[in-house]
């Protein structure tokens, strides 16, 4: 994809160790970098960074590319999320006159719906109602912090229960949730 304006920017400023090493643990090798790929089951350092050629490399799974698109997959987000998050890290001044960070601030109904329920359903893993999950995380060495970063939690048996939450506290409309494709 041709970038330009904005992103464009954020690509040619960006430092791609400096936002990788905000997420994972990074060793020096060379004149690169190495660090555990955090998009497979790697045990080995197999994900090497160039700050010479501003780019990550995994020689396992094949991913790849610049700071934007280490940190769209990294986070499973959208380009616009991405572009903001570099230019965060990295010190580079969103201008307020931008078409492009207005744009990425606006969220659709579905996309709101979604983000909901996913804070639902972490309230349930912290609740009572969780507990057996709970448990079972932490008895598989998942910490809080992993829970935390991955988003993870619990969705109890009653669906009905989520779709209240959704309805009567956030005020979604039947519509917004067939959209999201949670109905």
């Amino acid at each position: 994809m041709a970038l330009s304006g904005f992103p464009l920017e954020v690509q040619e400023k960006s430092d791609i160790l400096k936002v990788v090493s905000s997420f994972v643990d990074v060793i020096p090798k060379g004149s690169a970098y190495v660090a555990i790929c955090p998009f497979h089951n790697d045990t080995n350092p197999s994900m090497n960074i160039s700050p010479q050629r501003n780019i990550f490399k995994c020689f396992a799974c094949g991913e790849g590319g610049d700071a934007i698109t280490f940190v769209r997959k990294f986070l499973h987000t959208d380009f616009h999320t991405a572009v903001l998050k570099v230019a965060q890290i990295c010190g580079i001044p969103i201008p307020d006159s931008t078409s492009f960070s207005t744009e990425a601030q606006k969220v659709s109904p579905a996309q709101k719906a979604l983000d909901d329920l996913s804070d639902f359903y972490r309230m349930m893993l912290k609740s009572g109602a969780g507990k057996r999950a709970m448990d079972y995380l932490k008895g598989r060495g998942i910490d809080d912090a992993t829970i935390q970063r991955f988003g993870i939690g619990y969705a109890p048996r009653d669906a009905q229960l989520a779709i209240r939450s959704l309805r009567e506290k956030k005020g979604h409309s039947v519509s917004d949730l067939e959209e999201a494709g949670i109905l």
